[in-house]
């Protein structure tokens, strides 16, 4: 039997610190560093549920490194308050607008439908290529393992289809939940939610879960800052937005469930959505510390399974640089496989553990500046909102992998950038 102590100090020693963040910041649980300590909290605990299952160890290095990252999060998350918004009143907001349904949402779904059919055409020709003889149900069970092998890759007009059906859906949940949270309620709402259904088939053609992790927690974080705009952050509505949390975090939960099912990834006697959920969420911890404790395979290269965007783009630009790989090899744990050992060891691996306290405080500091200077801000900035929720992803993700560097650090945001800010000037700019 697995000694899980080490897992169960970790999960105290987050708890206490995901506690005390939530009273500083008066029950503020979007702040940056609580969003960071409550998802590894998350993990550790399902780990700790899971170990003797597994079969794995977890020392007291492993609960010492990884603390200290989450803590080095939390302190660039005070420090920029501290500096940058030091007493500093959150204002009432003084006026919002009330978006109607109108033509242009047809129009718009009519655009994203088309999207829909020249991805949906591609990735199924891509399907066949494979060896898929079963028909459209069997697309994605057909092209993900290739794609996780790297034996093939999306287009980029499959990824630019994407960006922009992203961007325009994004745009419209903004306008339904600002409708839905500052003003009274009406039937004739719902319809600015048709061109979100729109984007659901390309959240299936990524063939992974990462675009429906993603796009969910966009409308987490955009629902929960608005709610707490409304009543100017106060401790009751601080702590109303942690039961919703709660609750919209049981329906991604689900979510992500079908999402597997669609991809293969099915529950079974001996696979039940629990263990499922556990592998995802909880496995990266324990297979931090094995890893951790491995002789590393070093390289002349920095940051190459981090910066791959970087390495990419230079090599786009004629640079002679060897090409880098954005997927860990799958280990193997007593019949159990993983590669994912959580952002924290993807920044070891490139800068050492001093390196990575380093960017973890760095990180603390960009996302809490960003979110306070939306929160203190006496208006609605909607599309600097739009785009931090659609950059937050990173901060629910780190105890299962990077994202921040590898999603983030290229070429890839400035077209998403682009797409939001034209979505919106189109769209609400007109009311």
């Amino acid at each position: 039997m697995v000694d899980p102590g080490f897992l169960y100090i970790l999960s105290a020693l987050l708890l206490i610190l995901t506690i005390g963040l939530i009273y500083f910041f008066k029950g503020d649980v979007l702040q940056p560093g609580i969003l960071m300590s409550m998802t590894m909290l998350l993990s550790s605990i399902l780990a700790a549920l899971n170990i003797d299952r597994w079969q794995l160890q977890f020392s007291m290095s492993s609960t010492i490194v990884l603390f200290m990252a989450i803590l080095s999060f939390a302190c660039g998350n005070l420090a920029a308050c501290k500096i940058a918004f030091y007493r500093q009143p959150i204002s009432p907001i003084l006026t919002v607008k009330y978006y109607k349904a109108n033509k242009l949402i047809f129009f718009s779904f009519l655009i994203m439908s088309i999207l829909a059919m020249f991805s949906f055409r591609e990735i199924y020709h891509l399907s066949v290529l494979l060896g898929n003889t079963d028909g459209i149900f069997n697309i994605i069970k057909t092209v993900r393992p290739a794609i996780e092998a790297e034996q093939v890759m999306l287009s980029r007009w499959m990824n630019y289809r994407q960006y922009i059906s992203l961007a325009i859906a994004s745009v419209y949940i903004y306008a339904f939940l600002s409708n839905l949270i500052f003003f009274k309620w009406s039937n004739i709402n719902l319809i600015l939610l048709v061109p979100v259904l729109a984007y659901i088939p390309f959240m299936i053609f990524t063939t992974g879960r990462m675009a429906m992790m993603s796009f969910v927690i966009f409308v987490v974080v955009i629902g929960n800052f608005l709610y707490l705009k409304k009543n100017q952050f106060k401790l009751e509505a601080g702590i109303k937005s942690i039961i919703i949390l709660g609750i919209l975090g049981i329906m991604a939960i689900a979510f992500f469930l079908i999402m597997g099912y669609l991809s293969g990834k099915v529950a079974s006697s001996t696979r039940t959505p629990f263990i499922i959920l556990s592998h995802y969420l909880g496995l990266s911890v324990p297979a931090f510390d094995v890893i951790y404790h491995q002789i590393p395979v070093e390289n002349s290269l920095i940051g190459s399974n981090l910066l791959v965007s970087v390495y990419r783009n230079l090599n786009f630009l004629g640079f002679n640089l060897p090409e880098v790989e954005i997927f860990l090899p799958f280990v193997n744990f007593e019949g159990i496989d993983t590669n994912v050992y959580t952002a924290e060891w993807r920044y070891i691996k490139a800068f050492g553990i001093i390196g990575m306290l380093g960017v973890m405080w760095l990180l603390g500091v960009f996302y809490s500046y960003y979110y306070n200077y939306l929160k203190y801000n006496n208006s609605i900035k909607i599309t600097s909102l739009i785009i931090y929720a659609t950059i937050s992803y990173p901060l629910f993700l780190s105890s299962i992998d990077e994202r921040f560097f590898l999603d983030l650090f290229g070429t890839t945001i400035i077209y998403i950038g682009v797409c939001l800010w034209l979505a919106k000037k189109i769209i609400l700019d007109k009311y």
